[in-house]
């Protein structure tokens, strides 16, 4: 410091100021600075030389050390209130590098010995670590706090007098209490002791002997931490029917200036009852059947029961030397199975090995558990082989009772055949006799002899349902049909006999009832007119009424109740319990008046419950019966009229068709039918014969009958199917006496594209021929299409139907011309899944617009991409859009938007 600057002060005092450690700087009345000690002069970045003179706000720059603002000048702030002025908190000074410290500052005036004002003092000091002390402490606090409350475990601080001070949330919601119900309040009592509710904690008998007590106590003289103390603790906490169990931290911490204890409780009563639960587990262990074994996670066996040691033929000390890929393969398997025991067990069967080599076949039932803190897998083996010899045995009857199942079918089937194949001949020959001029008497008795072998058809094929019934193989379908069109028929079939024996036949639909249903039309007609029929056959005088009601009604849907009553012999109440049961007729005398099979109540039942429906009767001897069943129906749409004339079997389009069938009967009935229609007809009497002719011959169709000798039609079928390639497609129609569900999808699987069941009806068979036929040319415009025998028996000719649209079914058409759309990119990308998919999609939408030559393609093309053969679904692919072709011309769709 120079002379010249000592000189303007006090030497002593100059000295005195520099040595102190905080800053000090005066200044005049001007502002200007007159002194600044070493302390100023550290502290500031500036020399007191070069400082003095300055002007104080240029030298001693105030900011808020957060935002950087400044501040309020302490010689502004003396001046105006003309007294001692200090620096807000988080002050700090502005260096002369641009650095900032945080400082505490005091400025004063200062005045002569006649109390005049001649400048100012100010006194500052650098406390930067202070605050960094201070926050340290601050974070380190609201750390504590955090890590306090925040902690998934109990926590407590207690003073020594074992007050508790303090408690976290996870401790109130342990204890369900509150806060201020539990600070301020001793140690036991806070932990809801039992012993403290009654002479308070620390003054029962028993207090002296409590763990936790004595430890808290020890501690605050010895200051020394204790961790992993478990105590069972006398306390009964809310949900809790045992007393707890806990493990308990302690350590000392500082609050306010005093030792205090905190106290941290994990609550393990569960793992303790886990534990003493194992514990249990293994005395029960020794003396059961069953190998109990416990693995560690890496699989090591760390205890096995007797049984263990029994079964594998090991020495306990060897067994427990060993893991459990010893006694099983597949260690990988092994280990993904254990991880999945450990979380949520599991049960599964596997072989383990012996001693000697030997294997035997295991389930076990692994589940994890903790033992002494330790992650374990408790495994409960049982030997079941005297359950897989037992299971094998019952596989083996299984297979036998299935064989017998299949010998049954095919029984079914080869009965199936044997009867409708002369039944196919006799109803054949009838129905073209009747055709021919015949007198009164001949036209009667052929008559009487077609209704026998209706009957006997009727008795067939309740036989033939009750046993596909009884196989599962019966299908309920969903078409749409016109209800009163269903009745009528089932009633104008009925008619002729009640009028016989003077009945009065009648019906009455309600009101309420929707003209269209989508259900199975067949099966619903099938059980009315068993009904119907028992009703008419145990009915002599009288009537018989089928009613229908509504009864139950929504947007969607409707249900139905059917009733078929009638004024005949009734039942017994002691004989209702015999009815719908197989085979079974309340007159079971030799003498009995009436006869029939016994199945056509218990299959209208099962139908009935196929359906989704129940039956039920009501009915008093002598008074007549009620048989009725409720049926609930999705609604339908309206469906086309069909054209009410009966048909001449006479085609414009003569056909070439090649007949391979080897009952003589069967020929002569089917080509004398085949040539009413001008067709012209070649007969093979066996698959082999059929191949070499249709090498021969260019034939339009194929009738292909299924068992023939040498060849069966299947290989006759698949061999012309294999000499035609991909160039050529004649249609083949399976004309078989084979009549289960299914046969007709496993022979169109097999390369057919049609089926016919014996005895073969003229009507069907000329459908099939005009479905699925090749036109040889197109009729010239106005010819008529058809011949037609009207109810009167006179010839008359018509033209083809026009089907007509409504409005309602365009979106349906829509939809499947976008789906054959995509079935071509689908079979590109070699996407079977999509195609079968797709062609499915496409056969039931067909089906609800009667598209039907559509309909069969899209089956054929489903089957083909089932069993994967390419050159069929790309065939058939283009057969389809062909087919749409014709559809739409058929039909009223130009100018529709199609």
């Amino acid at each position: 410091m120079s002379k010249k600057y000592l000189n303007q002060a006090d030497d002593k005092m100059a000295f005195t100021l520099s040595c102190i450690g905080d800053g000090v700087i005066t200044i005049d009345l001007d502002g200007k600075i007159t002194f600044m000690n070493t302390a100023a002069e550290g502290l500031t970045g500036w020399g007191a030389e070069e400082a003095y003179g300055q002007d104080f706000q240029q030298v001693f720059v105030v900011i808020d050390y957060e935002t950087g603002e400044p501040l309020e000048s302490l010689m502004d702030s003396v001046a105006r209130m003309d007294r001692v002025a200090g620096l807000k908190k988080d002050s700090a000074l502005l260096l002369r590098d641009g650095r900032k410290k945080y400082i505490s500052a005091n400025c004063s005036p200062i005045r002569n010995a006649r109390g005049e004002n001649t400048g100012m003092v100010i006194v500052f000091r650098d406390i930067t670590r202070i605050r960094q002390v201070e926050e340290q402490l601050k974070t380190e606090r609201n750390n504590f706090k955090s890590i306090f409350e925040a902690a998934p475990m109990s926590m407590i601080i207690v003073d020594e007098q074992l007050i508790i001070k303090q408690v976290n949330p996870t401790f109130l919601r342990t204890i369900g209490r509150s806060e201020k119900e539990v600070v301020g309040r001793k140690l036991g009592e806070g932990l809801l002791c039992l012993y403290s509710f009654a002479k308070g904690c620390g003054n029962g008998g028993e207090c002296q002997c409590c763990d936790l007590r004595n430890k808290v106590i020890q501690l605050f003289h010895t200051g020394k931490p204790c961790q992993g103390l478990i105590v069972k603790y006398p306390s009964r906490l809310p949900e809790k029917e045992v007393e707890p169990w806990y493990k308990v931290n302690l350590v000392p911490v500082a609050l306010n200036g005093k030792t205090h204890i905190m106290i941290a409780i994990d609550d393990i009563t569960e793992l303790k009852s886990a534990e003493e639960g194992l514990n249990r587990y293994r005395l029960l262990s020794e003396t059961a059947r069953d190998i109990i074994l416990f693995v560690e996670r890496d699989g090591q066996i760390i205890d096995a029961n007797e049984a263990a040691v029994k079964a594998y033929g090991y020495t306990r000390t060897e067994l427990l030397n060993l893991t459990i890929f010893d006694l099983r393969k597949a260690k990988d398997l092994a280990l993904k199975q254990m991880k999945q025991a450990e979380h949520k067990g599991i049960f599964f069967e596997t072989t383990h090995y012996r001693k000697d080599g030997t294997s035997f076949p295991v389930e076990v039932s692994s589940q994890g558990a903790e033992l002494e803190g330790k992650q374990i897998l408790l495994s409960i083996i049982r030997d079941v082989t005297e359950r897989k010899l037992a299971e094998q045995v019952l596989k083996e009857a299984k297979e036998e009772a299935e064989a017998a199942s299949r010998a049954k079918s095919e029984f079914l089937a080869n009965m199936s055949h044997e009867i409708r194949t002369p039944l196919n001949g006799i109803v054949g020959m009838i129905n073209l006799t009747l055709s021919t001029d015949l007198n009164f008497e001949q036209k009667d008795n052929l008559a009487t002899a077609k209704t026998c072998a209706d009957s006997l058809l009727n008795i067939i094929n309740d036989i033939l349902d009750f046993s596909k019934m009884e196989a599962g193989r019966l299908v309920i379908e969903e078409t749409n049909f016109s209800l009163r069109e269903c009745l009528e028929e089932v009633i104008k079939t009925h008619s002729p006999r009640a009028v016989s024996k003077g009945l009065e036949l009648n019906y009455t639909l309600s009101s309420t009832i929707p003209a269209f249903l989508v259900g199975d039309p067949y099966r619903l007609q099938q059980v009315l007119h068993n009904l119907v029929s028992n009703a008419i056959k145990f009915t002599e005088a009288g009537e018989i009424t089928v009613s229908i009601k509504t009864i139950a009604h929504t947007p969607e849907s409707a249900e139905l109740k059917f009733a078929v009553s009638d004024t005949g012999i009734g039942i017994a109440q002691s004989d209702l319990g015999n009815l719908f049961q197989s085979f079974n007729q309340i007159d079971r005398s030799f003498t009995r008046k009436y006869g029939g099979t016994g199945l056509g109540l218990a299959i209208s039942k099962q139908l009935v419950e196929m359906m989704g429906g129940t039956m039920g009767v009501v009915s008093e001897k002598d008074r007549g019966s009620t048989f009725y069943f409720l049926l609930k129906f999705k609604l339908g749409r309206p469906v086309p009229e069909e054209p009410k004339q009966r048909k001449v079997y006479r085609s414009n389009n003569p056909l070439h068709i090649l007949l391979a069938e080897d009952d003589a009967i069967n020929q002569k009935v089917i080509s004398r039918m085949l040539q009413e229609g001008k067709h012209v007809v070649e007969v093979a009497g066996n698959g082999k014969e059929a191949i070499d002719l249709f090498h021969r011959r260019d034939f339009d169709l194929v009738l292909m009958d299924i068992q023939m000798p040498e060849l069966d039609g299947i290989e006759a079928t698949r061999r012309i199917r294999e000499k035609e390639g991909s160039a050529r497609h004649t249609p083949i129609v399976a004309l078989t006496a084979y009549a289960l569900q299914g046969d007709r999808e496993r022979f169109l699987s097999m390369g057919m594209d049609e089926y016919i069941a014996k005895p073969i009806q003229m009507e069907e068979l000329y459908y099939i021929l005009e479905k699925i036929s090749p036109a040889k040319d197109d009729p010239p415009k106005n010819l008529p299409h058809g011949v037609f025998i009207d109810d009167q028996g006179n010839i008359v000719f018509t033209k083809k139907s026009e089907f007509r649209m409504d409005q309602d079914m365009i979106p349906v058409l829509r939809e499947i011309l976008a789906c054959i759309e995509e079935l071509e990119p689908a079979f590109q990308k070699n996407d079977l899944e999509a195609v079968e998919r797709i062609a499915h999609k496409i056969k039931v939408l067909s089906n609800r617009v009667n598209a039907d030559e559509i309909k069969i393609m899209a089956f054929k093309i489903e089957l083909a991409a089932r069993r994967g053969t390419l050159i069929d679904i790309w065939n058939y692919v283009k057969l389809i859009k062909h087919e749409w072709d014709t559809f739409k011309k058929s039909t009223v769709l130009n100018g529709r938007g199609v």
